[in-house]
């Protein structure tokens, strides 16, 4: 036996989450596991979905793609998400047939700070995203308006037949 007394390894890593809750992880978790350093990151990569409704027309589809592109390259938005002269250009595409809508799918970026700081060596954090993600948004309401263009919801199309042919 050691003549020095052995020292107790944590076994689990304690965490406080985006509430201030104390969030205690057992560390065989991250032992076969993929860990993400969240603070660690440059930049925030934002996905966007728009329903658009049935019954346009393929121009009013491109209307509303490049709707979304002025949004995303408003000099508001660009200035905010401090994405001047960076790689990482936003995209918009006509994604998916849904049940009720039509889907485009845009991406945009957020970045944490000057060329290669991390969120951590930054002020700007989760807030500031939220914060940003409504300015995007207020924009794309803003640019669907100015186009005359609508967003979809959920419908139904219910089609009525007489099982009778005759008179009414």
């Amino acid at each position: 036996w050691p003549s020095t007394p052995c020292r107790a390894i944590s076994s689990a890593t304690k965490l406080l989450d985006l509430n201030g809750n104390l969030i205690t992880l057992p560390n065989m978790l991250f032992i076969d596991r993929e860990v993400q350093n969240l603070s660690a990151r440059g930049h925030i990569r934002r996905e966007v979905n728009i329903a658009v409704p049935y019954g346009g027309t393929a121009e009013d589809i491109d209307n509303a793609m490049e709707a979304m592109r002025e949004a995303f390259n408003d000099p508001d938005v660009i200035e905010d998400a401090m994405a001047k002269d960076r790689d990482g250009e936003p995209h918009v595409s006509f994604s998916d047939f849904k049940e009720s809508w039509l889907a485009l799918r845009g991406y945009h970026y957020y970045y944490m700070g000057e060329e290669a700081e991390t969120q951590r060596e930054t002020d700007r954090g989760w807030f500031s995203y939220l914060d940003h993600c409504s300015l995007v948004n207020r924009k794309i309401v803003e640019k669907f308006q100015e186009r005359g263009l609508e967003f979809a919801f959920p419908t139904q199309t219910v089609v009525l037949e007489k099982d009778d042919p005759g008179p009414a």
